[in-house]
């Protein structure tokens, strides 16, 4: 269901930009043009960068939340520990057991 409305409104897009390029400031060259050709992959590549940078996802489609949300789980990775330190406790508890055999 959701996978249809996502390929629905891809496609929409596509279509208006090949058709009616006069309504966009954004100049739409032929490289533009010929991306779009290919709608599958474009689609693809579209929805993969719109994932991935949540900046270029509408905010009628809720770009903003998706933004929000992004940094919040990279806040939360920044306040993990991070390796070095589980890598000095496991050297720390070597170190201790090498200690306590002298």
């Amino acid at each position: 269901m959701i996978a249809e409305i996502i390929d629905k409104a891809l496609s929409y897009a596509i279509d208006v930009l090949l058709m009616r390029p006069d309504l966009f400031d954004d100049f739409v060259d032929n490289e533009l043009r010929l991306f779009l050709l290919d709608n599958q992959k474009a689609k693809h590549i579209l929805l993969d960068v719109m994932l991935s940078h949540p900046e270029y996802v509408p905010r009628a489609w809720g770009g903003d939340t998706l933004t929000r949300r992004q940094r919040e789980e990279q806040m939360k990775e920044d306040r993990k520990p991070s390796d070095m330190a589980e890598d000095r406790t496991v050297v720390d508890e070597e170190t201790l057991r090498i200690l306590d055999r002298k």
